[in-house]
């Protein structure tokens, strides 16, 4: 951490001094001054909780959703500068080679400080996206100014079974020397492998045929899916 300030301070030491002499006492004071300094440290920082936010297992699509997770993010400086803080990606919620597209990691939020509050799309990106910008009364912040996300993953139609994962990224900016500070959150989730075997229709009927006779022919049709990715 860097000192940002120096603050000079000046004692006075004051001594008494009686002196005894032809029945009279005399009173003397010596003053000395000390040169004191304080360094006040500083704070320029960015927190989030919890460190890790995991959506458990899922069914794919179609609409299918992961329950919404709660992430707090606390801001705090005495740098005296303007700042602002982002959010990002550092990649796609992945799987080996597999991905969850980038719109279907949703968001939403809200802040306790006066400054100002940027929605974005909605989705998360690998592109950095501003969410809040202080206001003047916070480039000092007394108290920490605490922002509230509230994230939820949608799980496309088909998507391949397995565990994803990605780090998330909060950075809080000095927008005047550009200083910046970071707090990752590791993100995770299974999509469950699914299996369907369907037929149609869904009963056969021949008629009647005489013994020795052979039925007409029917077609049944049948249909597998699965998104275990594994023969």
């Amino acid at each position: 951490m860097k000192m940002v300030e120096y603050i000079p301070i000046f004692l006075v030491i004051i001594s008494s001094i009686m002196l005894l002499g032809c029945n009279e006492i005399f009173a003397a004071e010596v003053q000395a001054h000390l040169d004191a300094t304080v360094f006040i440290k500083q704070i320029f920082e960015v927190s989030a909780t919890p460190l890790s936010i995991d959506f458990g297992e899922v069914d794919p699509g179609p609409n299918s959703t992961t329950a919404t997770k709660t992430l707090n993010v606390s801001c705090s400086t005495n740098n005296n500068n303007s700042w602002e803080v982002s959010i990002t990606l550092g990649s796609p919620l992945t799987c080996g080679i597999l991905t969850i597209p980038n719109e279907n990691f949703r968001w939403e939020g809200s802040s306790s400080g006066s400054g100002k509050w940027y929605a974005g799309t909605g989705y998360l990106d690998t592109t950095p996206h501003i969410f809040y910008s202080a206001s003047i009364n916070e480039y000092i912040t007394f108290t920490p100014i605490e922002s509230t996300m509230r994230l939820y993953v949608n799980i496309p139609p088909g998507q391949p079974a397995g565990t994803y994962s990605a780090i998330m990224y909060l950075k809080m900016k000095d927008t005047v020397t550009h200083e910046e500070v970071t707090s990752p959150v590791d993100i995770s989730l299974k999509v469950k492998p699914k299996f369907t075997l369907s037929v149609f229709p869904s009963n056969l009927e021949f008629g009647k045929v005489a013994p020795g006779q052979i039925t007409e022919s029917k077609i049944l049709h049948i249909t597998c899916s699965t998104n275990n990715n594994r023969p």
